[in-house]
């Protein structure tokens, strides 16, 4: 995949070196690329501190430059995937708004002028208001899963802050956020099994 994605960093017309470096510019500096990049670094430096971990190899100034690698690119992909669920909960609030307003639009409609079809002339005013209860309900269920998430990364952005800012806590500390942020996820794991056997 990383192969893939850096042909396609080099592919098209250029005229000359600085467009093809402008080209580049553009397709590196962007928020996807960063995330990808971010990633590969990220995972680079957790298999090399795993290796460490199995006494593979030892080096204890290496191993403090790539640990602390690991914690900035760790805290920055946390921020970064927050930032993401965020934006969506907001889009989905919105979405859930709209739908809501549209379906007391269509209630106040029928009240108005009973017996009446509604916008949709092939469905009846209760038809489409049970269309309109699913999608909203959809939309609650995607939003129960995002607030999981947030909160998931929430205790994992605290654990790793005792690392990032080198804070002086007790030894149970991490240890008791990663444990929050494990069991939120496999609360995640299970409403979204649930919602997918039940859909």
């Amino acid at each position: 995949k990383f192969i893939e994605r850096c042909k396609i960093l080099f592919k098209g017309n250029f005229t000359s070196w600085s467009d093809r470096i402008t080209h580049l510019g553009l397709k590196l500096f962007n928020e996807s690329s960063f995330k990808e990049l971010l990633n590969i670094y990220f995972s680079i430096c957790d298999e090399v501190m795993l290796l460490n971990r199995f006494r593979i190899w030892s080096h204890p100034k290496l191993e403090r430059i790539i640990s602390r690698h690991e914690v900035i690119s760790w805290q920055i992909d946390i921020f970064l995937n927050l930032k993401d669920n965020m934006l969506e909960l907001e889009t989905l609030k919105r979405n859930s708004l709209e739908y809501n307003i549209e379906k007391n639009l269509r209630q106040v409609n029928n009240n108005l002028y009973p017996n009446q079809f509604g916008i949709d002339k092939s469905a009846t005013i209760d038809e489409q208001l049970a269309k309109l209860d699913e999608k909203i309900l959809s939309i609650s269920q995607k939003q129960y899963i995002l607030k999981l998430d947030i909160t998931r990364l929430l205790f994992d952005a605290l654990a790793n802050s005792t690392d990032f800012f080198k804070l002086k806590v007790s030894s149970g500390t991490y240890s008791s956020l990663s444990l929050c942020s494990s069991i939120i996820s496999l609360i995640k794991l299970w409403a979204q099994t649930k919602q997918d056997v039940f859909k």
